[in-house]
């Protein structure tokens, strides 16, 4: 059976390349269209003013993008030029883009404006959006009295990526969001714990959620976080201003990435992560939730990239660490990674990759690294299975020195050595330290040193 599709070849010779012939007002609209949709819609509308070919072709862009902050709207469109402040003309401006526009159906509608934007006339530009079937929703804007979005956004069979960033968003009373596959949720100030949890358990195909620097209007006690088809969940900075917060629910068995910056609560309970291929653990907060901190390393524990950044001071011991027996990768940040770096040796057995970023010289930095020197045996994975060491902002501190001298010793697969110098001391002073690491002996005879110098 024939397909009905349809496929247009278009041949340009190199005589119409080179000659001053205008080749893209020679291709159809819907491609035309379709080039344009990827622009931001003030620059999309301008090209109205190029013939009377361009003056609607816009119109039938899928994509609407709104950003009040660099808005400079096509006077020939708006209904009044001389409105008095660029609210107003912004505002003018996307009243006559939905008028204008022929689309049926829309792929993207993005809004955003740090200016405070009236209510009904928002909701009024997202019910037009999702009458027309909008697939991406994408709302960061300002409004001090927010009595509700339209319940089409949270009841919606069409919406697969939604992102919200709106300080008083109202908890809404039905969710079931069958299609949808990207939720984030940024700077959002929520009722209460079951407002977030009953958004998220009701979208049933979600693959990524992101959650940052969002808050609660009645003290945080409980996150839970249920979600079968999730692949990749981003917590940040939401939980360090909960006092109360004491239980992370997480039910995720399909998760593939997790990246968690924020508190550890005291108890942290998770069902699976028997997916998960790369963890990403920056620690803001620390006291002494070791339970909590213990229990999220042990769910993370079959990673095999972990980030790695500690907030407190090493501990004497590490028992409360799982193995990692996949990890071949490992990045640490931070003067604590590198003391937590000969506890987290001891627990992996095949790291073959080692990274140290952020690492910033200070007056305790080389007492940082007297951890190396204290371990009693050299782990096995440092001597035969690393490759790479990577290390940023490197600055030829003499502890830093005698880390890079031990590292060359001991790994005896090494193949690089990865040196990026430091931008806080004068190059000449990174240089000299280059060269005297180049004549240090080496366990490895494979084992090559790069260096690089960044603007």
């Amino acid at each position: 059976m024939a397909s009905s599709s349809k496929r247009h070849n278009f041949t340009v010779s190199l005589a119409e390349v080179n000659s001053k012939v205008d080749i893209i007002s020679t291709l159809p609209e819907h491609i035309l269209s379709h080039i344009l949709s990827f622009l931001p819609t003030k620059y999309a509308a301008a090209t109205s003013i190029l013939s009377t070919r361009w003056k609607y072709l816009w119109a039938s862009i899928s994509n609407l993008d709104f950003n009040l902050a660099s808005s400079i709207p096509n006077r020939i469109l708006i209904s009044n030029p001389e409105s008095s402040t660029s609210t107003d003309s912004f505002i003018n401006f996307v009243d006559r883009i939905f008028m204008l526009s022929k689309s049926s159906s829309i792929n993207t509608f993005r809004l955003r404006s740090d200016e405070e934007l009236d209510c009904d006339r928002v909701n009024l530009w997202v019910s037009a959006a999702l009458s027309r079937n909008v697939r991406n929703l994408d709302l960061c804007i300002s409004i001090t009295e927010f009595d509700m979005l339209p319940c089409e956004i949270f009841n919606n069979k069409t919406l697969v990526v939604l992102k919200l960033s709106i300080e008083n968003l109202p908890t809404p009373r039905s969710v079931c969001l069958l299609s949808l596959k990207v939720l984030h949720l940024n700077s959002i100030r929520f009722r209460d714990d079951t407002s977030i949890e009953k958004l998220i358990s009701n979208c049933p195909v979600l693959e990524e959620l992101e959650i940052y620097y969002c808050s609660w209007e009645e003290e945080l006690m409980v996150f839970n976080v249920s979600a079968h088809a999730l692949q990749r969940l981003n917590i940040a900075d939401s939980f360090d201003r909960c006092s109360e917060f004491e239980l992370l629910v997480i039910d995720a068995p399909n998760l593939l990435y997790l990246r968690y910056s924020d508190a550890v609560p005291v108890n942290v309970s998770v069902i699976s992560f028997r997916s998960l291929v790369k963890a990403d653990i920056r620690l803001t907060y620390f006291s002494a939730f070791h339970d909590g901190l213990s229990n999220l390393m042990k769910a993370i524990a079959s990673v095999k990239h972990l980030i790695y950044s500690p907030f407190w001071e090493a501990e004497s011991s590490s028992n409360w660490l799982p193995m990692f027996p996949n990890l071949i990768s490992l990045e640490l940040r931070g003067i604590d990674g590198w003391k937590t770096l000969p506890h987290l040796l001891e627990h992996t057995c095949h790291i073959e990759r080692l990274i140290f970023t952020d690492v910033i010289p200070c007056k305790d930095f080389e007492g940082a690294l007297g951890h190396w020197f204290r371990l009693e045996q050299v782990p096995s994975c440092l001597s035969f299975h690393l490759k790479t060491i990577e290390i940023f902002r490197f600055s030829g501190l003499k502890g830093e020195l005698e880390a890079v001298k031990f590292f060359l010793k001991k790994a005896k697969v090494l193949e690089k050595l990865i040196l990026h110098g430091s931008k806080c001391l004068p190059e000449k002073e990174v240089v000299k330290a280059i060269k005297e690491l180049l004549m240090l002996p080496r366990g490895s005879k494979k084992c090559q040193v790069e260096t690089f110098f960044h603007e």
